[in-house]
């Protein structure tokens, strides 16, 4: 046999054995059911290789998580009728037509909860430390999983099961967190028994495309700065928010997620902060626990999200005054207009929500940054003055207009200094020239300097933020 015969019949061979290989490994696949989730992920439209990036600590609990002990509270999107989500005129939780509210604002709300999809709260997971292994760790307890109803605790079964009608899932998000309070209130009160109680509740989100991995492990890197850069009793609980942050469309997703932030402030962060945080703020005495702070922190679309939740306490039902709600909330590169700030330009689309930020029981406190390429990007489709962008700050200094915010800015090291009588002014929106903060660009992020935020210095302004305001 000549030598071509035989590299012909050693090829025939080969790709004979990859196909009986591939034809294997289907019939496997088939025979196995597929991926571990799928069932559940099937009946609620969350099974897309995305979609499953923002529920993947409910696929693999001990795989990632938070550092320290707190919670990761898991939102995610649906179809309103696999949900079970009433119009908004019916919703027993949700004021239509909030006080407070001007016309556009109004509108907006309407817009956002009466679209045909809804987000649900799809997992509650608390970080607890365990210190009866061998070495302290910290561990993934499920409090609540709609993917898995005969999950407990830490472990799973090697065939979930799934009893939970799909279309409860929007009511158990409200019963969520309710157990959620419950949890924290244990928590509060033993940390004061302990003689260590907590001081804040901080709570924090990200922005555009970030993955539930990755949002977690950005919020570990600001959490962590934070607690290193601080001393004096600070002991801080932290809550992180994941949300289905990004869509396969690119020409329209920016927009649609703009309005998946909106959706999540006026409903889940708002009942989160302002009805279950709030209340055991107020419950607070010598027998319980001492009262604490509540912080919330977002960047670019979370600094949205968290902004929207600080203002929506008229939206509940019963409502909340802004006097009862966040202590702080800081926007980091916040991808929202400065005219929500501004009660004379309050006749655009979404009118002026921020316009009564001088009620807020707290201070709003937001950073921009002429090194950021995304939020310029985004105002130039959308026409906003971003507050992460040069044009957001060019806004806010316009004479019209700069009697609303005290301007400060914020060294390479963290250090914040007022410009001119801005430490005077008491309840005017902080806003932070982050120049010589924010400048570099971050390794997988894009947007030049959009995401520089993750560093020991920004951990240190947060801290002064924090203790100063």
């Amino acid at each position: 046999m000549n030598m071509a015969k035989v590299h012909q019949v050693a090829r025939g061979f080969r790709i004979t054995l990859f196909t009986l290989f591939m034809t294997g490994t289907l019939l496997s696949a088939c025979v196995n059911g597929g991926n571990y989730l799928e069932p559940q992920e099937e009946k609620l439209g969350t099974d897309s290789d995305l979609d499953r990036s923002f529920h993947v600590v409910a696929d693999e609990p001990q795989g990632f998580g938070l550092r320290m002990e707190g919670f990761i509270i898991g939102i995610e999107k649906s179809k309103r009728e696999t949900l079970g989500v009433q119009p908004l005129t019916d919703d027993p939780h949700l004021n239509s037509d909030p006080a407070g509210f001007d016309p556009e604002n109004t509108r907006h709300l309407a817009a956002r909860l009466n679209d045909g999809k809804r987000t649900f709260i799809s997992h509650l997971v608390q970080a607890k430390l365990d210190d009866s292994l061998p070495i302290p760790y910290i561990k993934n307890l499920f409090l609540y999983d709609s993917y898995c109803t005969d999950c407990k605790d830490d472990r799973r079964p090697s065939h979930p099961t799934w009893t939970m009608k799909t279309d409860s899932l929007y009511a158990r998000s409200w019963e969520a967190l309710e157990k959620l309070e419950g949890v924290l209130a244990e928590q509060l009160a033993v940390a004061h028994e302990e003689g260590q109680p907590y001081t804040h509740v901080v709570v924090g989100s990200m922005g555009w495309n970030t993955a539930q991995e990755k949002a977690v492990r950005n919020l570990n890197s600001i959490f962590g700065n934070i607690l290193i850069s601080q001393s004096n009793g600070f002991k801080p609980l932290y809550i992180a928010v994941t949300w289905p942050s990004e869509w396969n469309v690119p020409m329209v997703s920016l927009g649609n997620k703009a309005n998946d932030a909106d959706e999540i402030g006026f409903v889940w962060a708002n009942a989160l902060i302002n009805w279950h945080l709030s209340d055991l703020r107020t419950r607070a005495s010598a027998n319980t626990w001492p009262a604490f702070k509540i912080i919330a922190i977002g960047h670019s679309l979370g600094a949205r999200l968290m902004t929207r939740a600080a203002f929506s306490g008229a939206v509940l039902n019963p409502p909340v005054d802004l006097q009862d709600g966040l202590d702080l909330v800081i926007g980091l590169q916040g991808a929202f207009s400065m005219n929500r700030f501004l009660a004379e330009r309050k006749k655009g689309r979404e009118g002026a929500p921020y316009a009564n930020y001088k009620n807020l029981r707290g201070r709003v406190a937001l950073t921009w940054s002429e090194h950021d390429k995304a939020t310029p990007i985004a105002n130039l489709i959308t026409g906003a003055n971003y507050a992460g962008a040069e044009e957001g700050y060019e806004r806010a200094s316009d004479p019209r207009y700069k009697h609303h915010f005290a301007f400060y800015t914020a060294s390479e090291k963290g250090e914040l200094t007022p410009e001119g009588d801005a430490a005077s002014q008491e309840k005017q929106v902080i806003y932070i020239n982050a120049n010589s903060l924010i400048k570099y660009e971050v390794l997988g992020t894009g947007g030049k300097a959009h995401s520089d935020i993750y560093n020991a210095y920004m951990g240190s302004m947060l801290g002064t933020l924090i203790s100063e305001f």
